[in-house]
């Protein structure tokens, strides 16, 4: 059963419309106050109405007797795992970008730390032991979604991820190396 009213339509000026914005029921309003506002915009033809004789709540381009002939509808909105899967991408491309600017810098604290053994060496182990830690732990579980992004996110992504954490391991390594 739709959300169309089989009862005959109310006086325009009778309060009897309700309406939902941001999962708030308002209303009652007449039909006449419900078309104003519509007309006043932006309007939302997804926006959910309700009066009684409705079976339920229905979108306000499904009901006819609401149709403003002439305005555009717009698309639904798009379905929660859509916006999760748009936010993972955004994400997976911060990462991306981070993980280049933090190579950058572990590549350019390599040399001093290597040269000087005291404040180079300890910024060089106290950048690159989170961010190599990071990238051990993300990227296999993000692989699929860096693999899907555009070629040079995808290529930043990957090339700096697998460097920082080969140059994480070998931090470990040449450390466990020097305590014993």
């Amino acid at each position: 059963m739709t959300g169309v009213s089989a009862t005959p339509a109310p006086a325009p000026d009778v309060p009897c419309w309700y309406y939902a914005i941001n999962g708030h029921r308002l209303g009652p309003v007449s039909t006449n106050e419900l078309m104003q506002m519509l007309l006043r915009g932006p309007y939302d033809p997804w926006m959910l109405i309700w009066r009684q004789g409705m079976g339920n709540w229905a979108p306000v381009a499904q009901v006819p007797e609401l149709a403003l002939p002439g305005l555009p509808a717009s698309p639904p909105p798009p379905p929660m795992g859509e916006i999760r899967q748009g936010n993972v991408v955004r994400q997976a491309r911060v990462n991306c970008v981070g993980f280049a600017i933090s190579l950058g810098l572990s590549s350019l604290l390599l040399v001093p730390a290597l040269i000087f053994e005291d404040g180079a060496a300890c910024f060089y182990l106290c950048l690159i032991v989170p961010t190599g830690l990071y990238a051990t732990i993300y990227m296999p579980m993000r692989m699929k979604v860096i693999q899907s992004l555009s070629s040079g996110y995808r290529l930043t992504g990957i090339i700096s991820g697998l460097v920082l954490i080969a140059m994480f391991w070998l931090t470990v390594i040449v450390g466990l190396f020097h305590v014993l």
